[in-house]
């Protein structure tokens, strides 16, 4: 080229200034399998000995020799944008635990090393290439070494629970098990799912809304797709909340009302998943891989790209079809628009839809008309949509953490009952977060059923409590029911009126105690009794559970430290007030106004309550002394008696 060395600079300065820009590298902190590592090296370009940007450098070398200043600067920034779009994914990968060992960061300066020499070498300085491209090859290889550490159990790795433990019978991983094996120590989960999030985003949601986008990313099997998605919609969701609020909040509340069919449809997943276990033929595992694609980019895929679409400006009120989706996402010009929309195989789909196919044995291929597709092809389309719909959903579960603004518009027009979906979620989980293990659940009809594997004693309230919190969330149920594993019958059965009841009990309780105390589920308790107890015999065992508590609680009066003394002073009144009224709400669910051991024994309580209730320079310890006495003689003659007598006999 005739141009002097000074024009040649200018005209390749805007490539030099993209390779300078610095990539801000993620935490490498997301434990992941060496199969999904590598397929994730090898979505990047990075795999193998083919220099990932060969064909840029060897365009640029030819750009050069052409003479054609326009050619030369044109392929100069073709070979810097390239390079963008490698950072892009390599920071994508740096979230991954594997990244740190690989080398990634090296890496990635090994290639910008390598575009560097080449557009040296192109204006005029005299730079050998060769052993900076030989340099990459060897860190390239080195991404995948075999001396790298893997995670043999993603289960383990993560949350340190084997995987077999925490599966639905389905073979799904079940938050609420999780929950179960973390109780008591919610503090631990907590950490382990912000340790995740925090990797790629300053926010982290709670337990119920973090555990399941934490495990889908850990386990994805095309980590790039996941994390590219993640990244990009993140920043799209907090641009367009940022431009305007109520656009966005507008589009994404659409998107959050299409939670129920979402799950619905991914319930349908997961029973063609498990179909497709028990095929024989070739034929019937095609039609399947058929069903099962149709639903993940129908259900999952579909009502995110839409989303998106509508984020970044384009218009219209209903999803379209997916041969036009797919054209939208390529002309958007974005390039993590246009890789998603690789996962539209149109062939495949109207097959799908229409039922126009055939297998073609012959071929090992699906056959529509005159076009063909193997099943490798299809599950590698299902499993990218799949994983685009997971990085979008970690996506706006970081950005309604970090922006209370964007939950409150998100959920301001959400319907009285909420989503279906979420809330049976939420309820089921509320039996893990308290200690129990659900075997299955089932919600038809408004009735709310789970199975537990066992319910022992000592979590007897704290089952009453998934039981309160859960008839809470799920709105749309009116009756609730639990069975443990080898009954044939359930152990509670009730509607939702008793558990109505029993929540403001329980809101107190929460205002003013860590641990519950044993009546904050009285009302709830008494319900239960009366199907198993007859109406007098519930009374008197309520009645013993209320008076063992107050008993429990004015224990602390014997203390000799005077500065004890009077911090527990404080609590006594208060948990008696407790105790009080969950015995009041638990007398008029049970109507047991006209029984005399209860209405004596509620008399004494009071009395107590308003003894303690003044100045304590006007109490007489004396005559508390004699009530709390009077009332511990009432307590024993009432008693013993089980705690739950349709779920334990024992005696307390």
């Amino acid at each position: 080229m005739s141009l002097p060395k000074v024009a040649l600079d200018r005209l390749v300065q805007p490539a030099r200034k993209i390779l300078d820009r610095e990539v801000g590298w993620l935490q490498p902190n997301v434990p992941i399998s060496r199969a999904a590592w590598i397929t994730g090296v090898e979505q990047a370009g990075l795999d193998g000995n083919v220099v990932a940007i060969d064909g840029e450098v060897e365009a640029l070398a030819k750009a050069y020799e052409s003479g054609n200043p326009t050619a030369l600067r044109r392929a100069a920034l073709r070979l810097a944008n390239r390079i963008s779009e490698i950072q892009f994914d390599m920071r994508a990968l740096s979230v991954f635990q594997p990244s740190r060992e690989a080398d990634i960061i090296g890496t990635e300066k090994k290639i910008r090393d390598l575009a560097r020499g080449a557009i040296d070498r192109a204006t005029l300085n005299p730079v050998d290439i060769e052993p900076l491209a030989q340099e990459l090859i060897l860190a390239q290889t080195g991404l995948t070494s075999v001396s790298i550490e893997f995670a043999d159990d993603i289960s383990r790795a993560v949350f340190g629970i084997e995987r077999d433990l925490l599966s639905n019978p389905d073979g799904t991983l079940s938050p609420s098990r999780l929950m179960g094996h973390f109780y008591g120590r919610a503090g631990e989960l907590q950490r382990i799912v912000s340790s995740i999030f925090h990797a790629f985003a300053d926010s982290s949601p709670g337990i119920h809304d973090g555990v399941m986008p934490v495990w889908t990313l850990a386990s994805c099997r095309q980590p790039l797709t996941v994390m590219r998605s993640a990244l990009f919609v993140r920043e799209e969701i907090e641009r367009a909340f940022a431009e305007d609020p109520q656009s966005a909040s507008s589009i994404l509340r659409t998107y959050k009302f299409r939670v129920d069919r979402s799950k619905a449809n991914h319930a349908g997943i997961i029973r063609t998943q498990q179909a497709q276990r028990n095929v024989t033929t070739e034929a019937e595992d095609a039609e399947l891989s058929l069903d099962l694609y149709r639903r993940v980019v129908e259900g999952q895929f579909r009502p995110w790209a839409w989303t998106l679409l509508q984020l970044r400006g384009r218009q219209g009120s209903r999803l379209p079809e997916l041969s036009t989706l797919r054209d939208q996402l390529i002309a958007d010009g974005n390039r993590v628009m246009r890789l998603a929309a690789d996962a539209i195989l149109p062939t495949v789909r109207n097959a799908a839809a229409h039922e126009d196919f055939e297998w073609d044995e012959a071929l090992g291929q699906i056959r529509v008309g005159e076009n063909v597709t193997t099943l490798q092809e299809m599950e590698k389309a299902t499993t990218q949509a799949y994983e685009f719909m997971v990085g979008c959903e970690l996506a706006i579960n970081a950005c309604r953490a970090a922006n209370r603004e964007l939950v409150e518009a998100m959920d301001s027009e959400d319907p009285v009952e909420g989503s279906r979906a979420i809330n049976l979620g939420v309820a089921v989980n509320m039996f893990g977060s308290n200690g129990l293990q659900v075997r299955s659940h089932r919600f038809d009809r408004g009735v709310f059923r789970v199975e537990l594997e066992e319910w022992p004693t000592d979590r007897i309230n704290p089952g009453l409590q998934a039981l309160v919190s859960g008839a809470a969330a799920l709105r749309q149920a009116q009756r609730f029911q639990i069975i443990i594993t080898g009954h044939e019958l359930p152990v509670v059965d009730l509607s939702r009126e008793s558990l109505d009841a029993n929540f403001p009990v329980w809101r107190q309780a929460i205002a003013h105690f860590y641990a519950m105390p044993t009546s904050t589920f009285l009302p709830v308790n008494i319900a239960v009794r009366l199907g198993v107890e007859g109406r007098e015999q519930a009374a008197l065992s309520a009645t013993r559970l209320a008076l063992g508590d107050a008993l429990d609680a004015l224990a602390l009066l014997q203390s000799d430290d005077k500065k004890h003394l009077k911090k527990a002073w404080s609590h006594i009144k208060v948990r008696l007030a407790l105790i009080e009224h969950a015995f009041r709400v638990g007398r008029e669910i049970g109507e047991f106004d006209n029984i005399s051991e209860v209405e004596e024994s509620h008399t004494r309580l009071g009395r107590i309550y308003r003894e303690i209730s003044k100045s304590p320079r006007d109490i007489s310890m004396t005559f508390m002394g004699d009530l709390v006495r009077g009332l511990e003689r009432k307590w024993e003659a009432l008693g013993p008696v089980p705690v739950l007598p349709s779920v334990d006999e024992t005696l307390v």
